[in-house]
């Protein structure tokens, strides 16, 4: 249970520095996709077009509830540490062992996709260059990915019908902006992209 314990911290601890100091920005937000500037929605394609055009309703209904699910999803696994201070052991060592490794590895692929990143340029506003090479020849979205990696990793340790809803609901979520993103980035960088893309895979 130890075991699980360190790694739940060290994932909340880097995921925190991820979404603060390390943060990599996309141009597929929530809040990027509500506001609907011009200057982003004009290198999006037609029919990614139309999302911004939706009533601010339907908007909320789409891409803002869901988001509560999600939060919930990066969250559950506090009850993880929450067992262990209260001394409860819900699986074998073996089990925890193999679920935090799981967990871990996400962790581990993510930071390397942020490094790269951030060693090359810090991706603000908008400015970002394509990147092809290192963890990005194996994965057109490593962060995203690696994050998937975690929260089946935990779902190992929670495994709860709730928390399996919220995750795939999070995977359904984010895969609709990755098809956003991938449109915008298809635009921005042409011929460059289309091999990319020919090239890689989406997530593994």
């Amino acid at each position: 249970m130890i075991i699980a314990f360190v790694i739940t911290c060290f994932f909340y601890l880097t995921l925190v520095l991820e979404l603060t100091v390390w943060h990599i920005p996309s141009v597929a937000t929530s809040g990027k996709i509500m506001s609907a500037k011009s200057d982003l929605v004009s290198q999006y394609s037609d029919k990614y077009k139309k999302i911004f055009e939706l009533s601010k309703s339907i908007k909320i209904i789409i891409f803002i509830v869901p988001l509560v699910f999600i939060y919930v999803l990066h969250l559950y696994p506090i009850s993880i540490i929450i067992d262990f201070i209260n001394g409860r052991t819900q699986s074998s060592l073996a089990y925890y062992t193999l679920a935090s490794s799981i967990v871990l590895l996400g962790r581990i692929i993510s930071l390397v996709y942020i490094f790269k990143i951030r060693k090359e340029n810090e991706q603000k506003d908008d400015k970002f260059r394509l990147h092809t090479d290192s963890v990005f020849r194996y994965s057109r979205n490593p962060g995203l990915m690696s994050l998937y990696i975690s929260f089946i990793g935990f779902g190992l340790m929670i495994p709860t019908v709730f928390y399996w809803v919220c995750l795939f609901i999070y995977i359904g979520h984010m895969h609709f902006k990755v098809l956003m993103e991938e449109d915008f980035l298809g635009n921005k960088f042409g011929s460059d992209y289309i091999s990319y893309i020919n090239k890689s895979k989406r997530y593994l």
